[in-house]
């Protein structure tokens, strides 16, 4: 039986180019470090064979995320000219923050077109003496998502449409959200916290004890509840929007949390999602 073929979009979250990815932790200036963003290590992690792969990193727009419309433009050319030589590949789409957004856009698009698997169709003859004709047509009328993987996907953006709701072409979907009773980045709200279909086995979301930074990989000083000590992946610049604004959307928190913990529980918002994507029957290297 011959093994499936994947096609992976991953995007990440903003200012992702910004930060980079380190080859440790920097201890001295420890602020947001990557060893390696978690969208980026599920992306590498994908092992099947002749697996397309692709990765963009997050807006550079910090406070509007104007830039998500390119973003989404340019994952969308290259995953449709995959399908175009690939019609039967599972197509795996993963992304955090901004960038979770912009993929859950990516499975509406693919919604509402079948871009491979054509079949043929044989037509009966139009007339007497005439040869039947035969025809390609879609196997369905939509594209599948094999798996949707959002780290804490916010869409803080007008750039795109609206992202609220998971399309029924999703087979599997898995949402690490962080807690709100942690208090990170009380000013935003999620997207892609409703789904077309219902189904507990596929259709998965689960709260973190985390900041929305942690969620997506990064490592954070402590988050001890004061102003902003912790600055994450997505931060808004000071002095911009006024202090108020700056705030709330700083990574501070209502309750205090040590940097090991909110890593830890980054940690296992991670392994949630790397889970469901094993159930999917994704296969993923261990490291």
């Amino acid at each position: 039986m011959p093994e499936d073929t994947y096609i992976v979009v991953a995007i990440d979250g903003t200012s992702s180019r910004e930060f980079g990815y380190s080859g440790g932790n920097d201890e001295k200036n420890k602020v947001c470090v990557f060893n390696e963003s978690y969208t980026r290590a599920f992306h590498r992690r994908v092992l099947a064979p002749d697996t397309q792969k692709y990765f963009h990193h997050g807006p550079d727009s910090q406070i509007t995320g104007s830039d998500s419309t390119e973003i989404e433009q340019t994952a969308w050319d290259w995953l449709r000219r995959r399908l175009e030589y690939l019609p039967n590949a599972k197509v795996v789409l993963v992304g955090h923050s901004r960038g979770g957004h912009i993929v859950v856009n990516l499975a509406i698009r693919l919604s509402r077109v079948r871009l491979g698997g054509f079949v043929p169709v044989i037509r009966a003859a139009p007339g007497p003496g005439s040869e039947p004709q035969t025809f390609l047509q879609p196997q369905q009328p939509f594209q599948p998502v094999h798996f949707l993987g959002l780290y804490d996907a916010v869409d803080m953006t007008y750039a795109l449409g609206d992202t609220s709701v998971v399309p029924a072409n999703v087979v599997w979907f898995y949402h690490a959200l962080r807690s709100r009773k942690v208090g990170s980045r009380k000013a935003w709200g999620n997207t892609g916290t409703k789904t077309a279909r219902t189904d507990p086995d596929h259709y998965v979301q689960r709260e973190f004890d985390a900041t929305h930074g942690s969620v997506g990989g990064a490592i954070p000083e402590p988050c001890d509840g004061s102003m902003g000590t912790e600055r994450t992946l997505g931060f808004v610049a000071g002095g911009l929007l006024g202090k108020a604004i700056v705030e709330n959307a700083s990574g501070s928190c209502d309750v205090s949390l040590t940097a090991e913990e909110n890593a830890k529980y980054g940690k296992l918002a991670h392994e949630f999602i790397l889970g469901g994507a094993r159930k999917a029957g994704i296969p993923l290297a261990d490291r």
